[in-house]
């Protein structure tokens, strides 16, 4: 298992690289590490962002925001050589740290409670754990991997900061197929049809439009009286980040000789 370290500091970021020698692994090398190569690629330290306030007040601070990138995630890239004796495949995973604010994990052997309100995340989808590269020859070439990640709010997805959304939350207009599904549901349901029939004549609203303006109804406030991950209220935070890329072999993943806390950076909350 091969491990890259960039440290990130938000608004100035300073890059430091530690390669991995040939030595600590003779079955693959990772080289070219860039944990950000979309944003000021003219720059390899000293990169600068600063938090975009939009949306923010719903939606925490997200780095980087899609003024800053039209597609709104970072994207990093490395190179994988397989020296061993057959095509292999590969595993890989990105983490990041908030090391400015960050509780000691452990002192004199003693693990810290406190460790648990470090600022850390990973793949915004946490069902997800490491990401299988294609099979790469064993050619005695360099292979390009590329992927993406962004820095948000709630990391973790800790299950105590989910709830109804704030009363500032922008909800998005209905796709047109979300009003068809409960128009649908509507004419489905024989009470409910009835229903609005008679709403509509007492209001002197043709029927097609009632049916409309109920499910634009239903749709609101079902948005209201959902659980949403409110990310504003583990914002994210300023200062230095640490960036890790892990590269590991398929056995690892397998066999799960990666510990699962490493292969999953969930861990569950009391709420």
């Amino acid at each position: 298992m091969c491990n890259k370290i960039y440290i990130i500091l938000l608004f100035v970021i300073v890059v430091s690289l530690y390669s991995c020698s040939p030595k600590e692994t003779n079955k693959f090398e990772v080289l070219n590490f860039k944990p950000i190569s979309n944003y000021q690629p003219e720059k390899f330290k000293d990169k600068k962002i600063e938090f975009e306030y939009k949306d923010a007040i719903d939606s925490s601070f997200v780095l980087p925001h899609i003024t800053q990138i039209s597609t709104g995630l970072f994207e990093f890239e490395f190179d994988i050589k397989n020296n061993s004796s057959e095509p292999q495949e590969y595993y890989y995973k990105i983490y990041y740290q908030n090391e400015s604010y960050k509780f000691p994990e452990n002192i004199n052997d003693t693990e810290i409670d406190l460790a648990s309100e470090n600022f850390y995340g990973s793949w915004e989808n946490t069902n997800i754990g490491f990401l299988k590269t294609p099979v790469i020859s064993n050619d005695n070439n360099l292979h390009h991997i590329k992927g993406v990640f962004r820095i948000i709010g709630n990391p973790r997805n800790e299950k105590k900061y989910f709830g109804v959304a704030s009363k500032y939350y922008q909800f998005k207009e209905p796709s047109k197929k979300e009003v068809e599904d409960i128009v649908l549901s509507i004419k489905s349901n024989k009470d409910w049809y009835n229903s609005v029939i008679g709403k509509a004549k007492k209001d002197n609203v043709p029927l097609n439009k009632q049916i409309e303006l109920d499910a634009l109804w239903v749709i609101q406030d079902n948005r209201k009286n959902a659980v949403y991950n409110n990310r504003w209220k583990r914002n994210t935070r300023v200062g230095y980040y640490s960036v890790l890329l892990v590269v590991s072999e398929k056995t690892n993943i397998d066999q799960m000789t990666i510990p699962s806390y490493i292969q999953n950076h969930y861990q569950p909350t009391k709420v």
